[in-house]
């Protein structure tokens, strides 16, 4: 009720208020006095991290976790939800959605059809990730 309250208000998105009270929230900011100029523009600052290399997802740190809630049934566009909310995560939607194909391979599927009481062959192909054979 605060984000939508605060929304209209602020003339900002209810996201954009939503994670701003989240991140007020994080800082003990909602309480009390608040602090100096200095110190909130400190706290402002985006903190410095590590970028994840080429090979790296953003969303590898989250590995246990991000499987525990897809044995769950816990879809992609929720599991990316919980990750902003519950772990603070920064990284896109997208970067979910490569990290679950890349959990989850999709299985390959077929469609067999010959002509009733002739013969047909069928060659199975195994195709490995990376495209080889």
């Amino acid at each position: 009720m605060y984000a939508k309250c605060s929304a209209g208000s602020a003339s900002g998105s209810r996201n954009t208020v939503a994670s701003y009270h989240r991140w007020a929230r994080q800082h003990g900011l909602l309480t009390g006095e608040l602090p100096d100029p200095a110190t909130l523009a400190t706290l402002l600052q985006p903190p410095e991290r590590a970028q994840p290399g080429p090979d790296q997802s953003s969303v590898a740190p989250f590995r246990e976790q991000v499987v525990a809630w897809r044995q769950q049934g816990v879809e992609g566009q929720a599991i990316f939800q919980l990750l902003v909310e519950q772990h603070g995560f920064t990284g896109s939607y997208s970067a979910v959605k490569r990290f679950l194909r890349r959990l989850e391979p999709p299985t390959p599927q077929a469609t067999i059809r010959g002509n009733p009481g002739r013969s047909t062959v069928i060659t199975v192909v195994s195709l490995r990730p990376g495209g080889g054979r």
